[in-house]
This record gives structure tokens, sequence and C-alpha cells, in this order.
């Protein structure tokens, strides 16, 4: 059973997901308590015997696991009140391998198939009442990513950074497009 957090409305909750972690509560150094009684219901499963549940990624840091953002979207909806839901963030990178042609690497499968996960339980969770407005894809283009620099990609376009930074739609970003002009 998980106890209710709060009995008021937070207003509107914008917030960036990338894969399911496991946390704790406990005390403050101010004494104050915080609460971890998410752990039974929204990251139920986030890691069995100490390892992670899902495949890892070129990050280190992001297990593809896409049942967590119905998760984290059903204890908002349900522990405070439905509050409107943006989704500012949510990628998954793949390891920028220098070797690889163009070709080679604007296949992102693993990207697609990321976000083709999380936004199919995005819409179960949207099915089931939660009021989530906006989803972004982090990130648009390669870029400089704040832990990895360059060592990662995480865009939906290619940035060729050796022939003057020309710009390459991949499958993911081709994959989105149809998907957006399906509804």
């Amino acid at each position: 059973m998980t106890e209710k957090i709060s009995d008021h409305s937070t207003g509107k909750i914008a917030l960036d997901f990338y894969h399911r972690y496991k946390i704790s509560g406990g005390v403050n150094p101010e004494g104050v308590k915080f609460y971890n009684n998410v752990i039974n219901d929204l990251l139920a499963n986030a890691e069995k015997n100490g390892v992670y549940i899902g495949t890892p990624t070129a990050t280190g840091w992001i297990y593809v696991c896409p049942k967590g953002i119905y998760s984290l979207m059903m204890y908002i909806k349900n522990y405070y009140k439905n509050p409107p839901i943006y989704i500012t963030e949510n990628g998954v990178a793949e390891t920028n391998n220098s070797s690889m042609s163009v070709e080679q690497a604007l296949k992102d499968n693993l990207r697609l198939v990321y976000h083709y996960g999380h936004l199919t339980y995005l819409s179960k969770a949207i099915k089931g009442g939660a009021d989530v407005r906006g989803y972004f894809v982090w990130s648009f283009l390669d870029d400089y990513e704040w832990d990895g620099g360059y060592t990662v990609r995480f865009g939906l376009n290619y940035i060729d950074f050796k022939d003057n930074l020309k710009r390459y739609r991949k499958h993911s970003a081709l994959w989105f497009q149809k998907f957006l002009h399906k509804g």
C-alpha cells in the first residue's frame, strides 16, 4: 500500500524521463522526513538482485525499460490529483563511433525501439486517465552532452562533425515523421 503524499493539487508538472531508477527515503539533514513509498508501485522491477532490468545503453545510466513512464504517469495521476504533465525530455544515447559510415550511423534502431516503447506506455497512461499534454524527445540533434561530451549521440538527426556539421535524418526521425502524421 502506497501512502498518499499530498491532498492538494500541484499545478502543472514538467519532468525529464529516461528510465526507472531505484531511490530511497529517509530523513534529510534538517530532520524532515521524506518518503519513498513509491518503490513498490512506481519503481517496481527497476532492479532485481542488484542488476538493473532493461537494455543497457551507451550512457551507462540509462536502461531501456519503457513501462516506467506508465508507472510514473499513473502515480502522479493517483497521488497528485492528476495535474497536467509535460514530458520535457525523453531519449536514449548511442555510442558515437567515428569509424562508422554516415549510412551506418543513421540506423539507430535502439532509439527507435526506445521511443516506440515509451510512447506505447505513455498512450496507455493517457487512456488510463493521466493528463499528459506534451512529449519532447531528447534530442532533435546530436549535441555536446553534459556527462559524455561528443562520445554519445542522443539526436534524431545525425550531425557529421567531420564534414562541416552536415545534418542527416536518422531512422528514428523518419519513424517519428510517420508516427506524427498517422493521427
